[in-house]
């Protein structure tokens, strides 16, 4: 019996005992781990610096292979059509130039046509004791288109399919009151052109004394070569300058 309570009294004082040494072990840790929280010192948090992204659209992987197969079934313009375009393009210009270059060209000559005829003729009626006739702006413009529209309708007349008689063409201008017209052909120089009317009084219009204004037209060109219009007005019907209303 003494046996017995002995072997129970030694198991309760190992229990007690390994008891307390779990407590004190579970005690060392807890403080342990206390302190190495407590010891470890904090590190400054760094801040990164601000990153600014901008938001792309993704496309489908659908719409992506569609749209891929739809610019390589575009058709494409080929560069010979684009070389064509262009080159039609320049040769339009390159003959809008022209014939505004020609048409200066031929308007600076019929002008300077027109001063030389005016001279020969001024030098004929002073010879006779006539007033110089005075080159109008407006009715040599009239002039030169009326010659102009013998060469392009191939005619030779006072009649115009275009400006109809001359009363007719001077209203389209705006020259008013009575004139007279004279027209010639073939002859190409100012010199030749007036050859006829020298020597001969009554020739008409540059030894009239009742005209004071003359309009001198030339064209050059046609089944003719060469295409003239003298227009006469008088001073009492008109001041040479002023359209009519």
């Amino acid at each position: 019996m003494e046996n017995k309570n002995l072997v129970l009294y030694s198991l309760f004082a190992l229990i007690v005992l390994s008891a307390c040494s779990n407590l004190s072990s579970s005690t060392v840790t807890q403080n342990e781990t206390l302190e190495a929280e407590v010891g470890e010192e904090q590190q400054p948090i760094e801040q990164s610096p601000e990153i600014v992204t901008i938001a792309s659209e993704e496309i489908p992987e659908k719409e992506s292979k569609d749209l891929e197969k739809t610019e390589k079934e575009a058709p494409k313009q080929e560069p010979v059509a684009l070389e064509k375009a262009s080159s039609k393009q320049e040769e339009e210009l390159d003959l809008s130039k022209k014939e505004h270059s020609e048409s200066k060209s031929e308007i600076s000559k019929s002008q300077q046509y027109a001063e030389s005829v005016l001279q020969i003729i001024n030098i004929e009626r002073d010879k006779v004791d006539l007033p110089p006739l005075k080159l109008s702006e407006l009715l040599t413009k009239t002039a030169r288109a009326k010659a102009e529209d013998m060469r392009d309708q191939n005619y030779y007349g006072h009649g115009s399919p275009v400006y109809g008689s001359l009363r007719d063409m001077l209203n389209t201008f705006g020259v008013p009151g009575v004139a007279a017209e004279t027209n010639k052909i073939r002859q190409a120089t100012p010199e030749a052109v007036t050859k006829g009317w020298i020597n001969k009084p009554n020739g008409k219009g540059i030894y009239n004394k009742k005209w004071e204004y003359i309009g001198i037209g030339y064209a050059e060109g046609g089944s003719k070569g060469h295409y003239w219009t003298f227009m006469f007005i008088s001073h009492d019907t008109w001041d040479g300058v002023t359209p009519k209303k």
